[in-house]
């Protein structure tokens, strides 16, 4: 025991003292001064009051301009759409006239009406002069009265009558024996006299797929057919008329199916488009 404590000492000796631990204190960090921010200065009721009728007053403007705006947009539209349903009317007399033909349509040979004077009239003179090739039921004339009560009513009237003008005219080609094609197809191809334009403004022969994933706005489009069409009295229809264009909910659609088998054009839908909603609206 005595040999182990002397060696002990001996290798300590050797090693020397343990250093002696200091203690090592690290300077604070300065404080943070806060950032100095000038006061806002208050204002007064009555000088806000004057800002918000001030910024109330521009807003009114700038709409004013937007509406100017869309108006002249929707006067430009339409007047293409005439412009076009002039130039088919005239290639369809030209190519009359190179035939050597008379009018070998009853449409054309009738003595109808050239315009209508609001929606609902378009509706009436269809159901009064149209029934052999066109069905526009009761039940498919949804809120007339809410789009016969706009500025635009004349103009949708008369483009609504043309529109039914259409339908029946390519009606009367489906009972002919030569298959005209559908109806984008006729109206671009048949020169006749009533063709309806078929850009995409005016004319959409189906749906986006958007709207056809979607049920809820798929069953928004069935619509009540006579049943010499489809027994249950009720089918889907995608194909439309634009009879508005532009913006907002009030714009006329006629939604329609066409039947070779029966030489007839269907109508399930004419009113408002808000009925019809799509992803846009």
């Amino acid at each position: 025991m005595r040999g182990f404590l002397k060696g002990r000492n001996k290798d300590e000796r050797r090693r020397g003292p343990e250093p002696e631990r200091r203690h090592v204190e690290h300077p604070e960090p300065p404080p943070v001064e806060p950032a100095v921010v000038d006061p806002v200065p208050a204002r007064e009721p009555a000088e806000l009051e004057e800002l918000l009728v001030m910024a109330d007053v521009e807003l009114a403007e700038k709409q004013e301009q937007l509406d100017e705006l869309d108006r002249r947009y929707q006067e430009a539209v339409e007047d293409q759409c005439r412009l076009e349903e002039e130039n088919n009317r005239l290639r369809g007399r030209l190519t009359t006239v190179y035939r050597g033909l008379v009018p070998e349509d009853p449409t054309e040979a009738d003595d109808l009406p050239t315009t209508a004077d609001s929606p609902s009239h378009a509706a009436e003179l269809a159901r009064l002069h149209l029934a052999d090739h066109l069905s526009l039921p009761l039940e498919a004339c949804v809120q007339l009265d809410r789009i016969d009560n706009v500025p635009e009513s004349r103009t949708w009237g008369e483009n609504a009558w043309r529109g039914f003008l259409a339908l029946h005219a390519y009606g009367e080609a489906l009972a002919a024996e030569k298959n005209p094609g559908n109806f984008r197809a006729w109206c671009e191809n048949s020169h006749h006299r009533y063709v309806w334009p078929s850009n995409a403004k005016k004319l959409a022969m189906s749906e986006s797929k958007s709207v056809g994933r979607s049920g809820r706005m798929s069953a928004k489009r069935m619509f009540p057919v006579d049943r010499a069409y489809d027994p249950s009295g009720t089918v889907y229809m995608g194909t439309h008329l634009k009879i508005g264009v532009g913006r907002g909910t009030l714009l006329p659609r006629v939604y329609f199916v066409a039947d070779r088998e029966t030489a007839k054009v269907y109508v399930g839908y004419f009113g408002p488009h808000k009925n019809v909603p799509n992803t846009l609206t």
